[in-house]
């Protein structure tokens, strides 16, 4: 998923880790990793988001390795962004 616009709240272990925005991922580590999902995401306040299959992204991005590096790209500075944020976070609290 990817946060076209609103916010989500990122929990996981019974506690706030962070908040989701404007283009921010939604369940990128279990599309990388495979399995379920780490964490649980809800939204905040009213939230459009773009949703893709699994297996339709990963036919797609099989079939046009260009976007495949371009997406993997994305989504590893989306995943960096999200790791600054929670260590700051956690920093701070």
């Amino acid at each position: 998923m990817l946060i076209y616009n609103g916010i989500a709240g990122v929990e996981a272990g019974g506690r706030k880790i962070t908040e989701l925005k404007d283009g921010d991922f939604i369940g990128e580590i279990s599309f990388i990793k495979g399995g379920v999902a780490t964490a649980t995401v809800r939204a905040t306040e009213p939230t459009k988001y773009l949703i893709w299959s699994k297996a339709n992204l990963k036919q797609l991005l099989k079939s046009n390795p260009s976007m495949s590096f371009a997406l993997q790209k994305v989504i590893s500075t989306d995943v960096v962004e999200k790791l600054t944020n929670v260590t700051s976070h956690e920093a701070n609290s």
